[in-house]
C-alpha cells in the first residue's frame, strides 16, 4: 500500500496542513485532512505521516511516498538510528521535533514502512495535488480561526 502526505505551511503565522491518502491499489482512501497552529514544516509534515499511519487499524506495509529528504531519512535510518542513541545526533544534540520522532518510531516499528521518492508521473502529479488540498485546507482553517479570534464589530 502506498501512502501520500502532501503539506502546506503559512507564514509568518507557522500554521498549516496536511493532507493524506492511502493508496491500496484498487482504490484511495478519503483525503485524511489536519491543521496544526506554531508549527516547523519539519513538523508538519512528521504530524501529517504520523496520523495518516494512526489510520491504520492493523500492522501494514507500506509506501511511504515523500518529496522531502529529512522525512525519507527518518523513515529509512535516522528514527532507528536516533533510537538506539538515545535520541541524540551525531553531533550529540538532541533530536528536533523528538516526540514526534520517538511517535514515528513506535509507528515504524508496528507497520512495515518504507518511503520513497514519488517515481511516476502520475504519483508526482498525486502528490502535487494533496499539496494543493493541503493548502486549500490550510488557508480554510486560517480563515476560520482568525474569524473566530477576531469577530466583526456589530454594525
Amino acid at each position: 500500500m502506498k501512502l501520500f502526505v502532501g503539506t502546506w505551511i503559512i507564514h509568518p503565522i507557522n500554521s498549516g496542513a496536511y493532507a493524506g491518502v492511502l493508496d491500496n491499489g484498487v482504490f484511495k482512501s478519503a483525503p485524511i485532512l489536519g491543521f496544526v497552529g506554531d508549527v516547523t514544516s519539519i513538523k508538519l509534515k512528521l504530524v501529517g505521516v504520523i496520523s495518516c499511519l494512526e489510520q491504520l487499524r492493523q500492522p501494514s506495509e507500506i509506501t511511504l511516498e515523500v518529496d522531502d529528504d529529512y522525512i525519507y531519512h527518518c523513515v529509512n535510518d535516522w528514527a532507528a538510528w536516533w533510537s538506539q542513541n538515545g535520541w541524540k545526533t551525531k553531533a550529540g544534540n538532541v533530536v528536533a521535533n523528538q516526540a514526534e520522532v520517538e511517535r514515528l518510531y513506535q509507528l515504524l516499528k508496528t507497520h512495515s514502512v518504507t518511503a520513497a521518492q514519488p517515481q511516476s508521473q502520475e504519483d508526482q502529479t498525486f502528490h502535487s495535488a494533496l499539496v494543493a488540498t493541503a493548502r486549500n485546507y490550510a488557508f480554510r482553517r486560517g480563515q476560520e480561526i482568525r474569524a473566530a479570534c477576531h469577530p466583526q464589530a456589530p454594525r
